[in-house]
């Protein structure tokens, strides 16, 4: 009988160790604090913004849509999804793209618009705004303002990065106004 009962309360305690495993490694849904955008130059800003020079590390920025994929027929896979809803917050240009907004519709991660308005087009609303220096400003500052509101212990760092980053643009744009 006490062999029996050995036997019954190491099983016991291996399934238990089982179970807080499968918790721990699959059950967590709980925010990674990492920052998740649609694409790479949105991404390019936010981790300018997020950079902490001293120590050399940031929040994790992930662009959902990896280099060389076409965003006009993008499609986010499961992993990206995955993603999206662990983090802290979703960097979106505007609810104007089609699947910004689906992103937007079903991501619990808090979401941060540039605030950009996008420009009519004959083929529908352009989404190419980072191409403009100036628009690149606006849109650093409205990041900026968004992850401060996630991240208060964290805005005088996101206010001088967005200062450095801002002057950048600047200069830049400047060049090209001379052309």
């Amino acid at each position: 009988m006490r062999k029996i009962i050995s036997i019954l309360s190491k099983f016991l305690i291996v399934i238990a160790l089982l179970i807080l495993l499968v918790i721990l490694f699959t059950g967590c849904t709980k925010s990674t604090g990492d920052i998740a955008t649609t694409f790479g130059p949105i991404e390019e800003i936010t981790a300018r913004i997020v950079r902490d020079e001293a120590s050399g590390s940031s929040k994790l920025v992930y662009s959902i849509a990896q280099k060389g994929i076409d965003l006009h027929s993008f499609e986010p896979s499961p992993k990206d999804i995955e993603f999206l809803n662990n983090a802290d917050a979703y960097i979106a240009i505007s609810r104007d793209i089609l699947t910004e907004r689906k992103l937007i519709e079903s991501t619990t991660a808090e979401v941060i618009e540039t605030g950009i308005k996008l420009l009519d087009t004959s083929e529908g609303k352009d989404p190419h705004v980072w191409l403009s220096p100036a628009l690149l400003i606006q849109i650093s500052e409205n990041i900026k303002n968004g992850l401060i509101k996630i991240y208060p212990e964290n805005a005088e760092k996101y206010e001088s990065n967005t200062k450095t980053l801002i002057s950048n643009l600047k200069k830049i744009d400047s060049k090209y106004r001379i052309l």
